[in-house]
């Protein structure tokens, strides 16, 4: 799965579960919100803003969310490296594992690494 996307799912989970305190949950949002913003200021705004509300709304273990998950990752978000810094942020400000941030960062790194030289990188992440 695309590291972003990851993130993405990650972080949700966390402010769904209330998991976070108010000054975290908070930071969450914020740092959700610039990701999005440029997610969506990077393409269709219809395709990628349908998609990310309904990881939004659906839990991820549910088709839709499954199905949004899949479309997202076409995109290859990681392979921005804009995007792949705002994934970065909401991954710390999610308080996410530290195994699971240092994966996702490893990952998103080697990923633009990678696009910028303009090779080509397959990858999927287990947890």
């Amino acid at each position: 799965m695309d590291p972003v996307i990851l993130t993405i799912v990650g972080a949700l989970g966390s402010l769904g579960k209330m998991a976070l305190n108010e000054t975290a949950k908070n930071a969450t949002k914020d740092a959700y919100e610039s990701l999005k913003k440029t997610i969506l200021g990077k393409f269709s705004t219809t395709t990628a803003s349908a998609l990310l509300e309904t990881l939004e709304r659906v839990p991820a273990t549910m088709p839709a969310a499954q199905t949004a998950q899949t479309q997202l990752s076409a995109l290859n978000l990681a392979a921005d490296p804009e995007i792949a810094r705002a994934a970065s942020q909401l991954a710390e400000a999610a308080q996410l594992p530290a195994s699971l941030q240092s994966q996702i960062n490893l990952k998103i790194e080697k990923f633009a690494g990678i696009v910028e030289n303009k090779g080509v990188a397959n990858f999927d992440i287990k947890l």
